[in-house]
């Protein structure tokens, strides 16, 4: 599993985009305009936001 910090912006669409042949999820304070459905929100600093 790889989990893309801030994956919601411009560089993190395109890198969501590059791996999706992938297990990826995405953790960010924003929803996502394209992976909404491997979209977690959450903080960075919440160790229990962090899962895999």
């Amino acid at each position: 599993m790889i989990q893309v910090i801030g994956g919601s912006g411009f560089v993190g669409s395109f890198l969501l985009q590059e791996l999706k042949d992938f297990k990826v999820s995405n953790l960010d304070k924003n929803t996502s305009p394209f992976f909404n459905e491997i979209t977690t929100i959450g903080n960075i600093r919440k160790k229990e936001d962090l899962t895999l």
